[in-house]
This record gives C-alpha cells, sequence and structure tokens, in this order.
C-alpha cells in the first residue's frame, strides 16, 4: 500500500486501527458470551508458521512498547479505545480499552476514505470520471451554480481543492438544512477551483450527493452491495438519523451512518464501525482492493487513492493528501524491527487523533 512505502509486507500489520470515541460515549451490539474489557487489556496470538528466513517478531516487546505508549495523562492518548495488529490477515495483537470487539464508534473522518474507496468502485463500473464536472454530475442544481461552481471537477472535490471551504457555515455545513445541497452549491464555494487544498467538510458532503445521483440508490445500499456485504461488515439494523445534536445521534448502539435531511448519508463524517471492521478495510486495501479472491475495487484505484494527488502550491502546510485519503510517512527503515516499527506507526497515529 502506497501510505508505507518501503516497509516489508511479511512484518508489518494490515492496519493500525485505533478508535477513539473523543465526542461521544459509544456503545455497540454484544455477542452471547461477550464482557466489557477491563480498563487496559491487550492480547496477543502467535503467528502461524512460516517459511520465511526472517525472525518471528516478538509480539510481547510489541505489547509492553504499546502499553508505555498509551499510558499517561495525554488527552489524545487516554481517547484510543481500540488498536489491533494483523500481520498477513492474521490479528496477533490486539488493545481495547472500556470497549469490546462488537462494539462501533464514530469513525469520524475515516468516512471519507470510505467513500473514497464507494467512489472508486463507481469509476471501476463506468459510473463516473475524474475530470466530469458539478454541473454534469449534478445537473438538477444547475441553476443553483456559478459557472465557476459548474466547472468544478470530481476530482477537486476527492482532492479538497475545489474552493469549497466558505459560506454555508464556513468549515461545516448545515445538515438540517431543507436542502443541504443547493445550498453548498449557491453559498459554499468561495475559492478558486483547484487554486490550494483548504481541508473542510462542505464540498466532500457533494461526493456523497454525485454517489448517489450516480448510482440511483441510497449510498448506504450501495456501500453495503459492493463494499461492506463483501467485507462482512455487519451494519444491520442501520441507524441513519438525521440530527445536528452529534452527541445524541451516534450514542445509539450498532451501525450508523448519518443523513443531511434529504436522505444522503454524510459523506464527510458520521459513519460508524467496529474496530475489526477497520483492520478489514486496512487488509482490503494493503491486497490491492482484492478480498478473498474478490476484486472489490482495482489496484489502480487503490494506488492513485493512497498517493498524493496535490501540486506544491496547492499543497500548504496540511498536505499530502490523495483521494480523500491522508497521506503520510512513518519514516521507517528497511531494517527496522518490527517492535520499533509499531511504535513508530503508533506515535504517527496518534499524532492525528
Amino acid at each position: 500500500m502506497p501510505l508505507y512505502g518501503g516497509r516489508s509486507r511479511r512484518l508489518v500489520m494490515a492496519l493500525l486501527a485505533a478508535v477513539s470515541c473523543m465526542v461521544v460515549a459509544c456503545t455497540g451490539r454484544a455477542q452471547p458470551g461477550d464482557v466489557p474489557s477491563s480498563d487496559f487489556s491487550v492480547s496477543t496470538v502467535s503467528p502461524s508458521p512460516s517459511a520465511s528466513p526472517v525472525p518471528a517478531p516478538d509480539y510481547g516487546i510489541m505489547k509492553r512498547q504499546l502499553q508505555q505508549r498509551l499510558a499517561g495523562d495525554d488527552l489524545s492518548r487516554k481517547a484510543v479505545r481500540a488498536v489491533l495488529v494483523s500481520v498477513d490477515g492474521e490479528t496477533v495483537l490486539s488493545h481495547y480499552r472500556k470497549r469490546r470487539p462488537t462494539d462501533y464508534a464514530h469513525v469520524y473522518s475515516v468516512t471519507k476514505s470510505v467513500m473514497s474507496i464507494l467512489v472508486g468502485i463507481a469509476i471501476d463500473e463506468g459510473r463516473l470520471q475524474l475530470n466530469q464536472t458539478l454541473v454534469e454530475l449534478l445537473p438538477e442544481y444547475a441553476d443553483r451554480m456559478t459557472d465557476q461552481v459548474k466547472s468544478v471537477t470530481l476530482r477537486q472535490l476527492l482532492t479538497i481543492t475545489s474552493g469549497s471551504y466558505g459560506g454555508a457555515g464556513g468549515g461545516g455545513f448545515n445538515i438540517e438544512s431543507q436542502d443541504p445541497i443547493g445550498l453548498i452549491l449557491s453559498d459554499g464555494f468561495v475559492g478558486e477551483p483547484g487554486a490550494k487544498f483548504v481541508y473542510t467538510n462542505i464540498g466532500v458532503h457533494l461526493v456523497g450527493a454525485i454517489l448517489r445521483h450516480a448510482t440511483d440508490r441510497p449510498i448506504l445500499d450501495y456501500a453495503r452491495e459492493k463494499l461492506f456485504d463483501p467485507l462482512d461488515i455487519d451494519t444491520r439494523p442501520a441507524w441513519q438519523g438525521r440530527s445536528n445534536d452529534l452527541r445524541t445521534a451516534l450514542s445509539k448502539p450498532g451501525f450508523a451512518w448519518l443523513t443531511d435531511q434529504d436522505g444522503t448519508n454524510l459523506a464527510c463524517c458520521g459513519l460508524k464501525l467496529t474496530a475489526p471492521d477497520m483492520v478489514k478495510i486496512g487488509q482490503l486495501y494493503l491486497d490491492e482492493g482484492r478480498w478473498q479472491g474478490r476484486q472489490l475495487v482495482s489496484a489502480q484505484w487503490v494506488k492513485e487513492s493512497t498517493t498524493n494527488q496535490l501540486t506544491k502550491e496547492q499543497i500548504g502546510a496540511e498536505g499530502p493528501y490523495g483521494y480523500l485519503w491522508w497521506i503520510g510517512d512513518i519514516h521507517p527503515t528497511p531494517t527496522s524491527p518490527p517492535s520499533a516499527l509499531m511504535a513508530s506507526m503508533l506515535s504517527s497515529y496518534l499524532t492525528l487523533v
């Protein structure tokens, strides 16, 4: 996966999934026999035997380093609720703090990356093209757009360079509006399309409206068929309430994906998943879009979406950025021991929480 170039695939995990609930206390469906974990618990599993001459990693060392790095009063570390380490598709280390594997939590802007996968699938199917403009993608709103907004492309929306970072509430948008898409298109664009990267949720929500229009079905229905069901991610029942009170909306147990007043699932946030679900998404991308022998999204999209798409002039102080994926570098070396690599990855993630 392009996010972590230069690392050994054998010794590195499919995903370091750290689910934080900094805004809401989330609870989920429990399976028979499930019990809440203690305040801090870490379990390890011996990996399957390998014919590789590379020495087996010491997960005991990883465990101790994980405990050390999550100890203390730092808010970002105390907010971590789950960390899973998967090697070659097998979870070998797991940490849950006041949480169970079956508990759902709001994954915040990871929702954007899930949307990126869905858009990639739609592009693979010929439903969308990166160079299509808003007037082509949402023609029913043409009378709400200026000529400049009409020219904005799907690529610019996915790289958050569309200029949609003002109006409509500034950094966010009013999901309680009776016409949220029309409001964004008429009031949310203040910058020059393609000029610079400004991280915001406004234009990203348009990606959801575009996907819904292109597939002619609710986003969650499409996501279930193309992504969630194949990955065995349980989304039933689903809570899809419309509320600007995120604490109330997302504290409900089980799977959820918030919508705006028009019934469009939020593309920027509002999705709840379990920590094991996050590992599956990570494994899908490590395997270049394949899951259990089936190509869910093209390897080309996996590569492009996780490769920096910004120019030096666009990037500013926040990038680099792909297609609704942050592009980071954890600076491992090819000879880094697994324990050091684990510590580096955990430190990098906590920096972004």
